[in-house]
């Protein structure tokens, strides 16, 4: 299955601000920052194209990469009312490859 990770130009994560950011680095693995794994936080992804571009809303400055991904998670229901940005298409993985941008 194909995976995309949108980020905003600058390859951080398009959603989260702070001290959950994370900056991905193409062709790396890439995890959530510790303190945000202890809560059981990990990283999100689109599990298809259409989702990925409508998340952006015409937005120029984000980028959407394909990606490759490792230990796909369920999204706690305690997490979905805590965060934002989960609209549809989004999973939660423990790491993220970007691999080449669309």
């Amino acid at each position: 299955m194909q995976y995309y990770k949108v980020t905003y130009y600058d390859l951080t994560s398009a959603c989260m601000n702070g001290h959950i950011e994370v900056h991905y680095i193409i062709n790396k693995w890439v995890e959530a920052q510790q303190h945000a794994i202890e809560l059981n936080h990990h990283l999100f992804v689109f599990d298809n194209l259409a989702d990925a571009r409508a998340f952006l809303k015409g937005d120029t400055t984000s980028r959407i990469f394909e990606c490759d991904i490792e230990g796909r998670c369920k999204i706690p229901k305690s997490l979905r009312s805590t965060i934002i940005c989960t609209p549809p298409g989004t999973v939660m993985v423990k790491r993220v490859r970007l691999r080449k941008e669309i």
